[in-house]
């Protein structure tokens, strides 16, 4: 659980947008979450996260409680170290905050990565911010274990 209070980067919208939920799941997590106009996909960046820390916790979607990121994996596996897990996760974070950065918004790195992403798929980001984009999508794919769950 330590790693994962180290991250965030499945709840905070940096390596997902959206999370499949149940009518059920929406109905329990009420004006704690943020959903799609049918209440079938919790946006993120989750509302019930803070600090890297899930505040529905023991509500959260079954989505969330499937999920876990090849990094974490690996350390259960036993493949990697603790240590060696928190830098995966600290090289993704290095690449987050040059992308915001670069997009000039530092402090909400989070925007700063969807805005890029738009720029990018335009064709409109520089080829400075393009290549920092492009290197933070390869270390999160690195992180994805099952992108497809989230749809």
């Amino acid at each position: 659980m330590s790693l994962c209070l180290s991250c965030g980067l499945c709840c905070d919208g940096t390596m997902f947008r959206e999370v499949p939920v149940t009518a059920a799941e929406a109905k329990a997590l009420g004006r704690r979450a943020l959903f799609n106009r049918t209440k079938t996909r919790m946006k993120q960046p989750c509302r019930a996260l803070s600090e890297r820390c899930c505040q529905v916790y023991e509500d959260r979607p079954a989505k969330c409680r499937e999920f876990n990121c090849l990094v974490l994996q690996r350390l259960q596996r036993g493949e990697v170290t603790e240590a060696e897990a928190h830098e995966s996760i600290e090289d993704v974070l290095r690449r987050r905050a040059r992308v915001a950065e670069l997009m000039e918004l530092p402090d909400d790195p989070v925007t700063a990565v969807e805005r890029a992403r738009a720029l990018v798929a335009k064709g409109k980001a520089s080829s400075t911010l393009r290549d920092a984009a492009e290197r933070l999508e390869r270390a999160l794919l690195l992180m994805k274990a099952d992108a497809d769950m989230f749809g």
